[in-house]
């Protein structure tokens, strides 16, 4: 759970911000197909961390975790190109998040040596 409160964060903030540069007209990336590919990939990134919060484990948290840092790489690869420097930030915002969630599941089960 720690950590998965700014993955979805950062994709709440990726999503608002695509959104608007997707349908507001004048916004410079209007009507874009790599603007809506963002939009898409932040929508997956808040419903994965929802998933991560709700407790999951096992297999399905492992897969969530790995495809939660893809989607973090690819969005913020997007945003680069994209120069919606916003949208980079969510994106390592979520990227803080998900090391908290990966380094803290990691010490959670950590053996302490005497």
């Amino acid at each position: 759970m720690k950590g998965a409160w700014l993955i979805v964060a950062g994709g709440l903030i990726g999503a608002i911000v695509a959104a608007y540069y997707y349908f507001i007209p004048g916004a410079g990336l209007d009507g874009e197909s790599g603007t809506l590919l963002v939009l898409i990939s932040s929508l997956l990134m808040l419903l994965a961390g929802l998933v991560l919060l709700g407790r999951a484990t096992g297999f399905l948290a492992s897969l969530f975790v790995v495809l939660i840092l893809l989607d973090i790489i690819g969005t913020g690869v997007c945003a680069y190109f994209l120069e919606t420097p916003v949208i980079l930030a969510a994106m390592v915002l979520a990227l803080i998040g998900w090391l908290m969630r990966a380094i803290g599941h990691a010490a959670d089960n950590s053996v302490e040596v005497a």
